[in-house]
């Protein structure tokens, strides 16, 4: 009897389990998943900004920012920036390694975890 009562318990406990893990993110629509952005400078040469919201990013004067890492919505829309240093122009942006863009300013769809790096190379004087 009690090996009865134990197998039940089991097999009940196990379907709640399973169900419950089934349940898990059910209700979450793909659009609220997150996605991570990472925006950087490829050996300095200038400063890299992000926007979320549509606007043009704005850059740090004070404090010049390199390295951007940032989680939004699947498939929401950014804007990233590049912004060459004192000595230096900006060249490319790469995107997953590969060549991307030539403009400075880039309004991109956050589809997938992503790398964009800024490409700077320095200028004579």
């Amino acid at each position: 009897m009690k090996k009865t009562i134990f197998l039940i318990l089991a097999v009940i406990m196990t379907l709640a389990l399973l169900t419950g893990c089934a349940v898990i993110g059910a209700d979450e629509p793909d659009d609220l998943r997150l996605v991570s952005v990472k925006v950087e400078t490829e050996s300095g040469g200038g400063q890299v900004a992000v926007s979320e919201d549509g606007e043009t990013p704005e850059f740090s004067e004070g404090f010049p920012v390199q390295s951007v890492l940032t989680n939004v919505e699947k498939d929401s829309t950014i804007v990233i920036a590049a912004k060459a240093g004192d000595g230096a122009q900006f060249v490319k942006w790469l995107k997953n390694g590969e060549d991307f863009s030539t403009e400075e300013l880039v309004e991109v769809t956050a589809s997938q975890d992503t790398q964009y790096v800024a490409v700077f190379e320095k200028t004579d004087g």
